[in-house]
């Protein structure tokens, strides 16, 4: 059993009025009632126990949800629906960052930091920079101070304080191109280190000189 009633935000209630607008069954006496529809005018709130904790809408078209604390979500959320998305967008504490889902894009945008902790898989290509606007890319090792930097400003792949190279196939080409070898004179000249190859399960070291 259920009826409705009609009223505007400051008109009030009646007691016969407001009985007569709570819904309840014969089977669930008076615990099963229930205020079937509010609605609240221009930017009328409905509170939570206390004034920090609120719904309503500042706009046209749009619901606020304002808690002061957290705001907490118990089941999944989903937006939109399959083939029919919806941006979401989060701001951070720094003007002008965000993360942005662009459902246009069908993609994530991110403008700010982002720190990775634990597995990540990417399935696809994965480009740094775009061509002749590049990025240091860094790789550290589990020895203090080893690493593997690509130097964008250098154009250079750069191996640092005890990091290494390791190749291990049945062939290896390493084509050195647009150096100058009459700079250095082998027989002359101590070399800095050595390229250690495993070509086959041999081993091959191949040494390299500082320049001139």
């Amino acid at each position: 059993m259920s009826q409705t009633i009609t009223k505007h935000i400051g008109e009030g209630f009646g007691r016969g009025e407001l009985y007569a607008a709570l819904a309840y069954d014969s089977s669930d006496v008076f615990g099963g009632m229930k205020i079937k529809n509010v609605m609240f005018n221009s930017t009328g709130k409905a509170y939570f126990r206390d004034s920090g904790l609120y719904i309503y809408s500042s706009a046209d078209g749009q619901l606020d949800i304002v808690a002061d604390t957290l705001l907490k979500f118990s089941t999944p959320i989903n937006v939109g629906a399959d083939d029919t998305g919806h941006d979401v967008k989060l701001f951070g504490a720094t003007s002008g960052k965000y993360w942005l889902w662009d459902e246009s894009g069908d993609g994530v945008v991110l403008v700010g930091a982002f720190t990775q902790t634990g597995n990540m898989q990417i399935t696809g290509t994965l480009t740094i920079g775009v061509d002749d606007t590049g990025h240091d890319v860094k790789f550290f090792g589990a020895t203090a101070g080893a690493y593997m930097l690509w130097d964008e400003s250098g154009d250079e792949l750069v191996f640092a304080t005890g990091a290494s190279i390791d190749i291990t196939a049945d062939k290896v080409m390493i084509d050195f191109q647009d150096g100058d070898a009459s700079a250095i004179d082998p027989s002359a000249t101590a070399e800095s280190g050595w390229i250690n190859v495993n070509v086959g399960g041999v081993k091959k070291y191949i040494p390299y000189y500082a320049a001139a």
